[in-house]
């Protein structure tokens, strides 16, 4: 990143997050979302890798190699591995103090010993006396049946097989590479039009292809206009699907229609 901003370069090729369906890191589906009320800045982020849970925090493996988080992390590494106890006041400290936190007694040799865990007495250890022994007799006696064994895989329906299928975004005649949608934005006729564009990286190799999009968006039944595609930014199981919807916002017709294909 610092090379990046040294030289003027673009970040895009860097990016695992922003205008992407899935997670660079995690392959999770990325989530696009508007935060607050009337914001018109788009919000995208990994609900696997970007997450507020606790528990989850200590299973993640993100890149720390060059970034803030190797520095982050690096305390975090060898924690509890050579911690020592103080011989005044018993507080457990880190490996890497000299004194102590509390009474800032120094660390010696005799201090420097690792803790350990506490080990449980003599009375505390189960006995095989009584009812337990006839518990594990009777299940000694008894013969384990295998268990079905359980799957990470999740069974796709349908619908979603043919979401993925029916993909009606074309390929250049040059690279044959998926093209990319994209929409105008200038002021002039044709500003809100989509249409498909070569995606072939770097952007130097990339040819001519233009096609409009919209020549086969359907037309709302109220005004007979071709209709508006719109993404879903609502949390939920159908954020990130595309839509269509009636391009008039005051006078709408109501109509909706998902597009699957345009992903």
């Amino acid at each position: 990143m610092f090379q990046c901003r040294k030289n003027g370069t673009n970040l895009r090729q860097y990016m695992k997050v922003y205008h992407k369906g899935k997670c660079g890191e995690c392959e999770s589906k990325i989530v696009t979302t508007r935060m607050g009320e009337d914001n018109q800045r788009v919000t995208y982020f990994c609900p696997a890798c970007q997450t507020d849970d606790i528990k989850k925090r200590g299973q993640l493996k993100l890149p720390s190699k060059n970034s803030l988080l190797g520095w982050v992390q690096s305390g975090k590494d060898n924690s509890g591995k050579d911690d020592w106890t103080c011989s005044k006041c018993t507080l457990l400290n880190a490996a890497n103090q000299r004194n102590c936190s509390v009474c800032l007694a120094p660390r010696n040799n005799l201090t420097a010993t690792p803790a350990q865990p506490k080990r449980k007495a003599p009375s505390e250890t189960p006995s095989l006396a009584g009812s337990d022994s006839k518990r594990l007799k009777t299940q000694e006696g008894k013969v384990s049946q295998p268990q079905p064994k359980k799957t990470g895989s999740v069974l796709k329906s349908s619908s979603d097989s043919q979401q993925t299928d029916c993909s009606k975004i074309p390929t250049c005649s040059s690279h044959k590479v998926r093209c990319v949608m994209r929409q105008t934005f200038k002021e002039n006729e044709n500003k809100g039009r989509w249409f498909f564009t070569c995606a072939a990286v770097p952007a130097t190799k990339r040819c001519n292809f233009f096609q409009w999009a919209d020549e086969g968006f359907p037309h709302c039944t109220g005004h007979g206009k071709v209709c508006a595609l719109r993404t879903v930014m609502k949390q939920g199981p159908n954020n990130g699907r595309r839509f269509f919807c009636c391009p008039l916002r005051k006078d709408s017709c109501q109509f909706f229609e998902w597009a699957p294909g345009y992903g």
